[in-house]
């Protein structure tokens, strides 16, 4: 125990095949148990040591600053860690923070921007997280079915907030066609009104 500070301190094997990730984006409902379950499933590695962030033991006893802290034996050296775990069944996105991560868009998969920064097209909850029975596949993430343990109202909710990310993308889609096409049409009254000035001079 480290006395002046609260904090207990320990050593660990500096072992080449253990990393030492930050979890951010786990919900507070989410146990260590589906975390170590999650990185063994996507095939990362074995968490041999899990330690949810605190914010200071001493005045805040409990309260959590929303990472999880893992050393992780990882399964395969020469397989690329993802960035980004998603759990589908719980609508999460985990980011994983590490030496040697590549950082890529959450959105398209880029390396050239953040998620935030993003110039594509929007994405739906669906395409996001996909559905419970539909195989995906990304280069950027892996994806999880995880165990739900949310309750129905949490599910509705959920839906219905996917249900309306859904319709706001179809709005906004809708909207940049129709300004694209009169961009057009005013393009080509532009030329038209230039042509005729021409062959009146």
């Amino acid at each position: 125990m480290w006395s002046e500070y609260g904090v207990k301190v320990r050593g660990h094997s500096l072992d080449a095949n253990v990393k030492v990730i930050r979890i951010l984006g786990v919900s507070p409902e989410t146990a260590a148990e589906d975390i170590r379950a999650s990185f063994e499933e996507v095939g990362v590695g074995e968490i041999i040591d899990l330690r949810k962030g605190l914010l200071d033991q001493r005045r805040l006893p409990g309260v959590t600053n929303g990472s999880w802290l893992a050393r992780v034996k990882i399964a395969d050296p020469n397989k690329a860690i993802p960035p980004y775990i998603i759990r589908r069944e719980e609508g999460e996105l985990w980011s994983l923070n590490f030496e040697g991560r590549r950082f890529v868009c959450w959105k398209c998969g880029s390396s050239e921007h953040i998620g935030d920064k993003c110039r594509g097209p929007e994405r739906t909850f669906e395409e996001v997280f996909g559905n419970e029975d539909e195989t995906v596949s990304r280069s950027w993430a892996a994806i999880v079915k995880g165990t739900s343990v949310l309750d129905e109202n949490v599910i509705a909710k959920r839906d219905e907030i996917a249900k309306k990310i859904r319709e706001n993308n179809e709005i906004k889609e809708r909207e940049k066609q129709l300004a694209d096409e009169k961009k057009q049409a005013d393009l080509e009254e532009s030329k038209r009104v230039q042509e005729e000035a021409i062959l009146a001079a």
